[in-house]
């Protein structure tokens, strides 16, 4: 097993194209950790658990993030270095 060097933010992540995303580079790409971030902490964490389960691998974090208040934004920025992850990557 690979173990994550890299880390990507997915907005958006607990639907849609972010939870295909998400899928799509946990199943292609072992050496990425994949932080889920959405508005709803219940949906994100249901769309990490469920991913997991799709996938096989656990290498999903949810955190709660809403990109339309400052105040989340500020908050996931503090609270990023204490989650211990891989470098992000742009």
């Amino acid at each position: 097993m690979i173990k994550p060097t890299k880390t990507v933010i997915i907005t958006g992540a607990n639907s849609g194209l972010g939870y295909e995303c998400a899928k799509r580079i946990a199943r292609t790409s072992p050496d990425y950790h994949i932080v889920i971030a959405g508005r709803s902490a219940e949906r994100i964490e249901r769309a990490a658990q469920s991913l997991a389960g799709e996938t096989g691998v656990n290498r999903f974090t949810p955190v709660q993030l809403n990109l339309a208040s400052l105040d989340s934004v500020r908050k996931f920025a503090e609270q990023w270095p204490q989650l211990g992850l891989p470098r992000c990557t742009v």
